[in-house]
Parts: C-alpha cells; sequence; structure tokens
C-alpha cells in the first residue's frame, strides 16, 4: 500500500513539473530524451516518456505517436520507461547541467546549452491577443481572450462586431452605466422586438417635461392625467391636448 501510495504522489510531482515548466526547453544533440525527434529537449519529451511509464493505453497511445520513443526514453539506462526517465528528461528541459550529462547532450553548433521557449506560431486559430494587434503566437493571454468570448456562437459574434459600436449611445467610446440601464430593459430572454421597436420610435412623446430623457417624472405626470388630478391647463401644457367628451 504505501509503494502504490509513494507512486501516486511521484507521479502527481511529475505531472506538477511538467505544468510548471510547459514551455521549457533547450537545444541540443542528445544521445537519449528527444522522443519527437524535433533536435530539441522539451517537457513535451518528458511528458511522452510519462506516458509510456504510465503502461495501458496511454504507453500505446505514444509508441503509435513516436516509434522509437521507447529506447530513447530509457535514460538512467535501467532497462526499462520509469517516472525517473521523465523526470530526467524534464529536468534537462530546464538546462539542468546534471540531467544533459545524463542524456549524454552537446550543445549545438558549439554555443552553450540555454534556455528556451517553445511558441506556437503561424497558427490558423487561436491567436487572439492581444486583441488591438495579435502577436502571431499562442500565449495565456489569448486563452483570457477566448474565455471572454464563451457562450457567443460565431455567427452572432460576427454580427456583434457591427452592433457592438451602435450600443455606445453617447458616442464615447465605451459602453456606460446609463447606457446599461437603457439596453437591459429589452436585452433578456422572451422580449419581442417588433413592439419594442415601435415604442422606441415614438420614445420622443415620452418626453413630457422636455428635458432630453425619460424620467419617473415622465410617467407620474401622465398617470396623474389619467386619473384624473390634474387642471386641463396643465393638461394642455404640456401635452398639447383638446379635451373632448365621449359617451359612454
Amino acid at each position: 500500500m504505501r509503494s502504490i501510495k509513494m507512486c501516486l504522489i511521484f507521479s502527481v510531482s511529475i505531472s506538477l513539473l511538467v505544468v510548471g515548466a510547459a514551455n521549457a526547453a533547450v537545444t541540443v544533440k542528445c544521445k537519449k530524451g528527444d522522443l519527437n525527434g524535433d533536435g530539441v529537449i522539451s517537457s513535451f519529451d518528458a511528458l511522452v516518456a510519462d506516458g509510456i511509464a504510465g503502461g495501458g493505453d496511454a504507453r500505446a497511445t505514444r509508441l503509435r505517436q513516436f516509434p522509437n520513443a521507447e529506447a530513447l526514453a530509457d535514460v538512467d539506462g535501467d532497462g526499462k520507461v520509469t517516472k525517473i526517465d521523465a523526470k530526467i528528461i524534464l529536468e534537462a528541459a530546464v538546462g539542468k547541467a546534471e540531467a544533459l550529462k545524463t542524456l549524454g547532450c552537446e550543445p549545438v553548433s558549439g554555443n552553450d546549452s540555454k534556455k528556451g521557449d517553445y511558441v506556437w506560431t503561424h497558427c490558423k486559430k487561436g491567436d487572439l491577443a492581444p486583441v488591438n494587434a495579435p502577436d502571431g503566437k499562442i500565449a495565456a493571454n489569448d486563452a483570457t481572450a477566448a474565455y471572454k468570448l464563451m457562450g457567443i456562437s460565431v455567427d452572432v459574434a460576427k454580427k456583434l462586431v457591427t452592433i457592438l459600436p451602435m450600443l455606445d449611445l453617447n458616442g464615447n467610446g465605451r459602453i456606460d452605466e446609463s447606457e446599461v440601464e437603457a439596453l437591459k430593459k429589452f436585452l433578456q430572454p422572451g422580449v419581442e422586438i417588433k413592439p419594442w421597436q415601435a415604442l422606441l420610435s415614438r420614445a420622443e412623446l415620452a418626453d413630457i417635461d422636455g428635458d432630453g430623457k425619460i424620467t419617473k417624472n415622465d410617467g407620474s405626470f401622465l398617470m396623474k392625467v389619467s386619473g384624473g388630478s390634474l387642471s386641463d391647463k396643465e393638461v394642455q401644457d404640456k401635452l398639447g391636448c383638446t379635451k373632448e367628451f365621449v359617451a359612454q
């Protein structure tokens, strides 16, 4: 039981190390450790080794991807691929001299082994940020940008490109609280568009006091008119109405 527990702890520690060094890589020429054959020892090589060490489907999958990986992954030379091999490869990826020595690595072109980063570039998708000028590579800020778009379909997003500037009702380049309050009235599920269009087209008629906005006072005035609590002159002055008798 203890050995199983220790194995689990070790496996978790390897996973955490790989996550923590997700972009780690060194450009070197090594006898072992470069499992995907790209000329670089990286955290991805460590992940491949970790998969082979795990056995089962994970091992089969990795060996289908990289048929020569098993021999290159046994970096400590004990005749089998274990979590220890994965850890050594990961340490080499972050430039640890002892690990590089174990892998039989030599600097490329006579340069010292050096740390570096793999960067995904020239991608057909995923390059979202910085939003005003995407930088041509995939990084954490692209993921942040994608999270902001969660819940929006591509078709709706394309339409919003045109619609969003229209929501800046006062033209100051951002959507202010007053604009949000205005939009909240009809931006909710189930709201029928045509009735709102008709009502909004008559908004000027609701500005009873002529101050350029529709407030509680305007509604209150109309309520008083409907209740008969205002004088004829008040109604005529504000609404420009003519009083007529309607027989019942």
